[in-house]
């Protein structure tokens, strides 16, 4: 589904279900998985699948990798800073 919907050029910024489904995404494959990569290696199994049936899967490929690394390095940000604000919330009020 994110795949598809970074090919039709759907934005993360201007819808909030996408966004949310990506950083649900980045937590599973950073927790599960371990693999903080996992979605732009799913990214090209779906166009070696789907990429002849639907042409944009490859030709916007380079735009959706940029706004999934883009995502994901914001998506790490936040929970570092959240991590750091909880430790410091603990550490407060034990």
């Amino acid at each position: 589904m994110i795949s598809v919907c970074l090919a039709d050029g759907v934005f993360p910024s201007t819808s909030l279900n996408l966004k949310q489904i990506m950083r649900k995404s980045f937590k599973i494959s950073t927790d599960v998985f371990q693999n903080p990569d996992l979605l732009s290696i799913l990214y090209n199994e779906v166009r070696n699948t789907l990429g002849e049936t639907y042409p944009e899967l490859v030709s916007k490929e380079k735009e959706a990798k940029l706004i999934i690394e883009h995502e994901r390095e914001g998506y790490a940000k936040l929970r570092t800073t959240l991590k750091k604000k909880w430790r410091d919330l603990v550490q407060g009020h034990p």
